[in-house]
């Protein structure tokens, strides 16, 4: 390993150089408002990121980071007439309360100041009040009981930060990239709109300017939850945040957590579609479908039937996997290409270079970036068959995840790897690899 870092030397800028850093559940229509941008946006798909919502917010600034909508029955209170324009309002007081609250509001004052807001609207009236009351705070938020409203109570978390792009790097490093403002609200908008009504607690309204929802209050006097379980998976999603205080009366009350564990099913409805069809067959029959699904004339040339197909090899009965994987090498599809690359260790290890370079020929950088982090399929030796393709036309993400994975690759080769990709990168890149390569010798 000592001759890494003496190759870079001779090649190394300045990596102390400033660097530049460029840039169903729903109520009817005729009760929504237009924000709808951003809410149709944020339900279509689970974003995997933090970041990724808050560019969505950013292309959307009409809908001024509202997601969701009012309770049905607040709605009711206000004259139609009126709504429209009472609706913005309250919402517009929503966001400047919190924001307040932030720097010098106190319980009392923000309970008064969103009672003022909701007499103005018409929600209640002269003689009503609404009760707020706390419940707790935890590292990520802080939740208030509001009742006094209507029949239903309600929660509102009110985020510690409005920015939790970076939360990974302050709270819990395994669970923080799916909590917080901005992920919670687009979980909540997501599975409302693709789940309907089911064991998650019903999520209202959210605002990810100045980061807070509002969802049904679970509590001791609610009644069991006795209705339809709906699968995470389904919507492309895994629960990693399965504390059995998230749980109450059956009620799931935790929108934090979800983690994307399928792009494929996260983010389309027709693979969503395949997917749960098949997992609901017998597995004795799923094979069959699967062939009915590639034979029909109808669904031949339909990408999102294969996409959806690729994400359900998993389903198929284990001796006929690696049958099925093949059936969809053909596809040009980026999309299906980079789910067979993440299931490659579905396929007979003696296939899996066949399948390997079948994926690679033609791949966008998304499926390279999925084809490195399975180079542990492949022995060594096949992968600096594969690696000058795999580099040809690379992004720095595919070449950062490289110089990541040097591990993989023969010790004695190692020098020139780590050259090539330096020789090839930007200033940024550059820098990223001196320092990882050093890292990489200091452990080894």
């Amino acid at each position: 390993m000592n001759g890494i870092l003496p190759i870079l030397n001779t090649q190394r800028i300045n990596t102390n150089k400033q660097i530049s850093n460029k840039n169903a559940g729903f109520p009817a229509m005729h009760d929504c408002v237009s924000f709808r941008g951003l809410n149709r946006t944020l339900s279509k798909k689970a974003y995997e990121t933090a970041s990724m919502v808050k560019q969505e917010g950013a292309k959307h600034a009409k809908s001024k980071g509202i997601i969701g909508n009012l309770p049905h029955e607040w709605i009711q209170k206000i004259p139609k007439e009126e709504r429209e324009v009472k609706i913005k309002e309250l919402y517009n007081s929503f966001k400047e309360i919190i924001k307040k609250l932030r720097i010098t509001l106190t319980q009392e004052q923000i309970s008064k100041e969103l009672n003022d807001a909701l007499h103005k609207a018409g929600v209640i009236n002269k003689n009503e009040t609404l009760d707020m009351h706390y419940i707790n705070d935890g590292e990520r938020g802080i939740a208030f009981l509001l009742h006094g409203v209507s029949k239903d109570n309600y929660l509102m978390k009110i985020f510690h930060s409005d920015n939790f792009t970076e939360i990974a790097k302050t709270v819990d490093v395994n669970l923080g990239h799916v909590h917080g403002n901005f992920i919670e609200p687009n979980r909540a908008a997501y599975w409302q709109k693709n789940a309907g009504k089911s064991q998650k607690v019903k999520f209202n309204f959210g605002d990810i300017d100045s980061a807070y929802m509002v969802e049904k209050y679970i509590g001791p006097d609610t009644p069991e939850y006795k209705g339809r379980i709906v699968k995470e998976k389904y919507l492309g999603l895994y629960n990693s945040d399965t504390y059995f205080e998230n749980e109450i009366k059956g009620y799931q009350i935790e929108y934090g957590g979800l983690e994307v564990s399928s792009k494929a099913l996260s983010s389309n409805k027709t693979a969503r579609y395949v997917y749960k069809k098949l997992d609901k067959m017998p597995e004795n029959q799923r094979v069959a479908e699967f062939s009915k699904f590639l034979g029909m004339k109808k669904f031949r040339n339909n990408k999102d039937i294969k996409l959806g197909l690729a994400e359900s090899l998993e389903l198929m009965p284990e001796s006929q996997r690696s049958i099925c994987y093949k059936e969809l090498l053909e596809s040009n599809d980026n999309r299906v290409k980079e789910t067979l690359a993440k299931n490659l260790f579905l396929s007979f290890y003696k296939d899996r270079f066949i399948c390997f370079k079948k994926i690679l020929n033609n791949a966008d950088n998304q499926v390279k970036l999925a084809l490195v982090n399975c180079l542990g399929y492949i022995s060594k030796a096949q992968r600096l068959e594969i690696l000058d393709e795999l580099l040809n036309g690379t992004d720095n993400t595919v070449k950062k995840a490289l110089i990541n994975n040097l591990d993989k690759f023969p010790e004695e080769k190692l020098p020139q790897i780590v050259g090539d990709l330096y020789k090839t990168g930007d200033d940024k890149l550059k820098k990223y690899i001196y320092e990882k390569a050093e890292e990489y010798c200091v452990s080894n």
